[in-house]
């Protein structure tokens, strides 16, 4: 099996070769990038052996490379029209056979479960031979991550059977959803995206320093994505629900620097930026509910290795736009030849219903003069993301009560069965 381990792993990075170049080529071709974010996985030992234990199959080599989902790749975009791009550029791959596609966005499944799923086959070189292998794409709007993250913590593998009104409340959210969706996607067909400008040659990027600079941040950067890896993989090995979703990180583009630089006035220096620039390395957890954004908020406060500089509740207290997230600036050690240097990175940590707006507010407003009626349209659709976090949240709760319940009863009877034994025993 060590072999077949080695073909899916090398098949593995080729599909992340493939979706991360497809998406740095949509954002230099236009501003609307259909590519919110991907998540890659290869099905653990226990799964696969699951999955043909359940169908009665013999666990072979032949039966795993038959199953169509050992890999998986889910790629999340902000608008239906956007899961059109993408499905369309898949299909034109002339690598990318597809064995077969599953429409779960126009016929949902009885739970109401939507998203296009995509049975492929695809080569790769490994050790001079050509192996033909399958996997599983998953194209899906934020929204409906969002119902899926929802339904997966509460049902999956939980053994738990739901009161009919609770049943009927996650419905209703797929239903809502799917609405949410359907009206963002009108609005964003009457946008104007904004097109890529220019590139400007800014005097800081003639300057050496410059490149330090950024080689700095990288690292910071690099060591926050080891630390928030850290959190993602002791949830994974604990019974507790891992509260992330995803995570983003970026370094700010050398345009953005230069045009924040310029509209707040300052100096197009490389001093100036270290001193007025405090998200040039940026990192954005985004979890299911609330409370999820809650733990992780204590998680990194409570880190002794960096130090908190600042932090901004826009959960609590919302910017006029209608934009929510819990924001951290951070100081992050790196060290250098001459010793230690501390190094800011902002952390943004939000729901995937506030990763939604915001999305959507990014792609309509970022560098762009907006008018009023937009303006009031992105505050009316933050209240009714807003109420959908609410919800998502009260269903959760409810949940989780029900499996902390049900535990309860379990050590209970347990305890009666062992004191019986006991009693039955000294007898």
């Amino acid at each position: 099996m060590e072999q077949l381990d080695l073909i899916y792993q090398v098949a593995m990075d080729k599909l992340k070769y493939k979706f991360n170049s497809l998406s740095k080529e949509f954002s230099l071709l236009e501003e609307n990038n259909p590519i919110e974010h991907i998540k890659y996985r290869i099905k653990k030992k226990d799964s696969i052996e699951g999955k043909l234990k359940k169908k009665n199959l013999p666990i072979t080599e032949e039966s795993i490379r038959n199953l169509n989902d050992i890999l998986g790749v889910r790629v999340v975009c902000s608008f239906l029209d956007d899961v059109e791009v993408l499905i369309k550029t898949i299909e034109s791959d002339p690598e990318i056979t597809i064995l077969k596609c599953k429409n779960y966005i126009d016929t949902p499944k009885n739970n109401g479960y939507m998203s296009y799923h995509l049975n492929i086959e695809f080569p790769v070189l490994v050790n001079g031979v050509v192996e033909k292998v399958k996997a599983e794409i998953q194209v899906r709007t934020i929204a409906m991550d969002m119902w899926a993250s929802l339904e997966h913590k509460i049902w999956y593998k939980k053994g738990i059977e739901l009161p009919e009104e609770m049943t009927n409340e996650i419905y209703q959210m797929a239903d809502f959803c799917k609405i949410v969706d359907e009206r963002l996607n009108v609005y964003a067909r009457n946008a104007e995206f904004r097109t890529p400008t220019k590139k400007i040659e800014y005097p800081f990027l003639q300057d050496k320093k410059y490149s330090i600079t950024k080689l700095k941040h990288e690292a910071a950067l690099k060591i926050m994505e080891e630390k928030i890896q850290s959190i993602v993989e002791e949830y994974g090995l604990s019974d507790s629900p891992n509260p992330i979703e995803h995570v983003k990180s970026r370094l700010k583009s050398d345009d953005s620097i230069g045009l924040k630089l310029q509209r707040e006035q300052k100096t197009l220096t490389v001093n100036s930026i270290e001193e007025n620039i405090n998200d040039f390395a940026g990192i954005r957890i985004v979890c299911s509910f609330k409370s999820d954004v809650e733990k992780i908020v204590t998680l990194l406060k409570d880190d002794a290795t960096m130090e908190i500089v600042e932090e901004q509740d826009y959960i609590t207290y919302p910017k006029d736009s209608g934009y929510k997230s819990y924001h951290l600036l951070v100081n992050v050690p790196i060290y250098l030849q001459n010793g230690v240097e501390k190094i800011k990175v902002e952390i943004q940590i939000r729901t995937i219903a506030m990763d939604m707006w915001a999305s959507l507010e990014h792609k309509l407003c970022y560098h762009k003069e907006v008018d009023s009626r937009t303006n009031l349209e992105l505050k009316r659709i933050a209240n009714v993301v807003g109420n959908i976090d609410e919800s998502m949240e009260e269903i959760i709760k409810k949940s989780r009560n029900l499996v902390a319940q049900k535990s309860k009863k379990k050590v209970r009877k347990k305890e009666i069965t062992d004191s019986m034994l006991n009693k039955e025993n000294q007898s």
